[in-house]
């Protein structure tokens, strides 16, 4: 097993697992505190990914970096003195993030969350508690970044999963034993969230051990990185304007209890990023190595393989999820309730984010050239145009609405950005790209799905909805990995190697 196929199956894991957790917590969240409640917890994931931004042009640029540098002689000390730089401005910036959703605090409470069940004061105070959980979990990105740069990934797997266990599994327990509050909750993940931070803080101090001296802040690393890490930040700043605009008008527009209902239909759309996240955090440090030495064929064979192998998981996560939402929502649920008010918004929603995954790998593309003008700019663009739209189909059709208009904003992602990069980073790509890599996973995928939509009726009971639920994701799998053409040809060399042995 080749060293990148060691980090997608330690990133899958980690990613799987950190997903398999949030959805088993999920409904024992929502029962021990109420619907209204997990709108807070939907409210502070969305200021999490809206701050995010302010860290991430750092960190991506951190993870080139530490990419570019790992295959170059005598570079620790430059490395260590990085890291030191960037995790002194990473600091300041999570205690201002931090201290700004404190300061906001009564001003949220008040005048924009809808809380019927719960009182102000009870909102205000989750709200303090989310700022101190950002403070102490912001530096996660920077430290994240930085071990998927030196490429290892098992580690910083091992560490989540660790972690993973410990947020989710010890807020369940801490409603059940110390009180089923919405502060205890905060409590909680703010105290795992500072252990998160520490730990990895200390792994890539190991990883980068061995050079002698004291690691130094460095202004010229600072400049050195500046322009790239600007762009990204950029880009990250629009597209989570993008990705939470809908959130943040509708967690004015709507009741908290309504909002709740939203949050889970887009937390369980979100849920595909667990597929792409494994491809997309190991091919990317390659990517910046093969950009960096001139290896354009190289680099094609490896950015088709990972567009056709993220379309296959995509495809055959979202078929299911548009498909058959009810059906999710039922088993994953129980409540009629839920199911009647959120599956239609969930299935626009996985319509929307499947085209935003599959639109990722040419994005890393972008970033292993260092070229950020572009998706920067289309960012703007997109802005101007669906913060307008988002407000006009909210207003008239509510959730279901917003919903449309991620999906318009993926759809324009992928017809012309994807397009422009091509045109320019590998010219004469985007053919084979739109036809193998996405249309034919497509095709083979559709068939199936409808025949099963036929077959499965949402009066079946939960265990045997999920059995078939389950069987339809396999076919899905199996007719799409046959349908891509590397994919197929990658699994026909591996029962070949193990044929052999």
């Amino acid at each position: 097993m080749t060293r990148i196929q060691r980090n997608v199956v330690a990133n899958a894991i980690s990613y799987a697992y950190a997903a398999a957790a949030a959805i088993a917590c999920v409904p024992a969240y929502i029962r021990f505190m109420g619907m209204e409640a997990f709108g807070l917890v939907g409210f502070f994931i969305a200021l999490y990914t809206v701050s995010a931004p302010l860290g991430m042009g750092l960190s991506m640029a951190f993870n080139r970096e530490l990419a570019r540098l790992s295959v170059r002689d005598n570079t620790l000390s430059e490395m260590r003195d990085l890291l030191r730089t960037l995790e002194s401005v990473y600091w300041l910036v999570a205690v201002a993030v931090g201290f700004g959703a404190v300061a906001a605090a009564p001003l949220i409470s008040q005048h924009w969350i809808k809380a019927e069940a719960l009182s102000v004061t009870t909102v205000m105070r989750a709200i303090w508690l989310m700022g101190v959980a950002l403070t102490l979990q912001f530096p996660y990105a920077l430290y994240a970044g930085g071990l998927n740069g030196l490429q290892r990934q098992a580690l910083l797997s091992v560490i989540n999963i660790c972690m993973n266990t410990l947020r989710f599994g010890g807020a369940l327990l801490a409603l059940w034993v110390v009180s089923p509050t919405i502060e205890v909750f905060f409590i909680w993940n703010a105290s795992v969230g500072a252990l998160h931070s520490i730990v990895l803080g200390v792994a890539i101090r190991r990883c980068l051990s061995g050079s002698p001296g004291r690691p130094a802040f460095r202004w010229g690393l600072l400049k050195k990185i500046g322009r790239f890490a600007a762009g990204t930040s950029g880009i990250s700043l629009a597209a989570l304007v993008l990705t939470q605009l809908d959130k943040g008008i509708l967690s004015r527009m709507l009741s908290l209890e309504m909002f709740g209902y939203y949050s889970l239909a887009s937390m369980a759309s979100f849920s595909l990023y667990m597929f792409i996240g494994p491809v997309f955090t190991a091919l990317s440090p390659r990517f910046a190595q093969l950009a960096g030495l001139g290896d354009r064929e190289g680099l094609k064979a490896l950015y088709h393989l990972g567009c056709q192998i993220i379309s296959v998981l995509v495809i055959t996560a979202a078929a299911v999820g548009v498909v058959f939402a009810g059906e999710v929502l039922s088993v994953w649920t129980g409540d009629p309730v839920t199911v009647e008010r959120a599956h239609l918004v969930m299935s626009l929603l996985f319509v929307g984010t499947s085209l935003n995954c599959l639109a990722n790998l040419p994005y890393a593309l972008q970033l292993a050239y260092g070229w950020t003008s572009l998706a920067f700019y289309t960012n703007l663009v997109a802005i101007a145009v669906l913060a307008p739209l988002i407000v006009l189909l909210s207003v008239r059709y509510g959730a279901e609405g917003a919903a449309v208009a991620w999906v318009i904003l993926n759809l324009g992602a992928v017809l012309i950005s994807v397009q422009i990069a091509h045109a320019r980073l590998l010219p004469g790509e985007i053919r084979r790209w739109f036809l193998d890599d996405i249309g034919r996973p497509l095709a083979a995928a559709v068939p199936v799905v409808l025949v099963a939509r036929l077959l499965i009726s949402p009066e079946m009971r939960r265990p045997v909805l999920l059995v078939c639920l389950l069987a339809v994701a396999l076919a899905v799998l199996v007719s799409s990995s046959l349908a891509a053409p590397q994919v197929r040809g990658a699994l026909r060399g591996w029962l070949k190697s193990h044929a052999r042995t």
